[in-house]
């Protein structure tokens, strides 16, 4: 069987390689040393995976990688390959639910963060206040009466 050559072993190394660059380093998502340590790889190992041209990185350290990297990075290496997951159709309730969750769990959030040291100072507290009172017109749209 013969590989077309946009699925190619050099192209696909140059879409892993873009993947890479685009959320990896100084200022991205995660930098080369936190990546390193977190799939336990070496740095300069995995930088070479993403450098001009990129090595060819092995399935294993593959899965470990994008584990870690946003949901965003592998789909850019599965669109190249030709898969992509279709577009999400819900209703409108179900979309205004769906922010309104994502907006309580960003408050349940700051909230853990600010008691992570055991104090709550003021300034602390009136931004929660200001985050909490700033969901309520969003709750109220999903009481029924």
């Amino acid at each position: 069987m013969e590989m077309s050559a946009a699925n190619s072993e050099d192209n696909a190394k140059r879409v892993i390689a873009s993947a890479l660059q685009m959320f990896v380093g100084r200022g991205k998502f995660i930098s080369w040393d936190d990546l390193a340590a977190a799939v336990d790889e070496k740095a300069g190992t995995l930088r070479s995976y993403a450098a001009t041209p990129p090595a060819a990185m092995p399935a294993p350290v593959m899965m470990r990688v994008f584990a870690i990297l946003p949901a965003a990075a592998w789909a850019k290496v599965n669109a190249h390959m030709g898969f992509c997951a279709p577009p999400r159709i819900e209703d409108e309730e179900t979309a205004c639910m769906r922010r309104t969750l994502a907006q309580l769990s960003h408050l349940v959030a700051d909230g853990n963060e600010y008691l992570a040291d055991g104090i709550v100072d003021p300034r602390e507290q009136a931004m929660f206040s200001d985050k909490a009172q700033a969901i309520i017109p969003t709750l109220r749209a999903h009481i029924k009466d």
